[in-house]
């Protein structure tokens, strides 16, 4: 539980387990008392505590639930952009100019081309394994949909400012 003291220049007490014990947390971003405070509040609201919580903290609040959502947006994006197991990557080929031959019915130099495999095809993960004779969902497939799924979860309720942020630091 915590309570704003007017007594201690509106410092957080912070109670500990025991009741006889009281932390005073500063208002100072980098100590992790006052960001477990913040996250206290992201998660609970301000109902709960006892005495006014100041604008400064709830300044401080608004700017570490961005920071976290545009870290999570991160992941998630980062995530997403890995490859999706169910799906087969075809192979890369390029056709490469060895060197050139003449035609003697057209009289021209025509091109020799030589086919290049660039990147061997990456088949899809099976959908099934079969484990102990027995046949079940591949649990690679089933962590890799599952982490896509999230990924998309959290890009889907990422507020548009977060989203804004994050294009906009692609661009620096």
């Amino acid at each position: 539980m915590y309570t704003i003291s007017t007594i201690f220049n509106n410092s957080i007490i912070k109670f500990a387990d025991n009741p006889n014990t009281r932390l005073i947390v500063p208002h100072d971003p980098e100590n992790t008392d006052y960001q477990q405070f913040l996250d206290y509040i992201i998660k609970n609201g301000t109902s709960d505590i006892d005495g006014d919580v100041t604008e400064q903290a709830l300044d401080d609040v608004a700017i570490r639930k961005f920071r976290i959502q545009l870290q999570k947006y991160t992941q998630a994006v980062t995530r997403l952009a890995k490859r999706d197991l169910s799906i087969a990557v075809p192979a890369v080929v390029e056709e490469t100019v060895i060197g050139y031959e003449h035609n003697d019915v057209t009289g021209l130099s025509e091109a020799v081309v030589e086919t290049v495999t660039v990147t061997e095809e990456i088949p899809a993960e099976p959908a099934t394994v079969t484990v102990d004779e027995e046949e079940i969902a591949n649990p690679v497939l089933v962590k890799d949909q599952e982490e896509r799924a999230a990924a998309q979860a959290i890009q889907a309720a990422t507020p548009p400012d977060v989203v804004t942020a994050y294009e906009n630091s692609l661009k620096t």
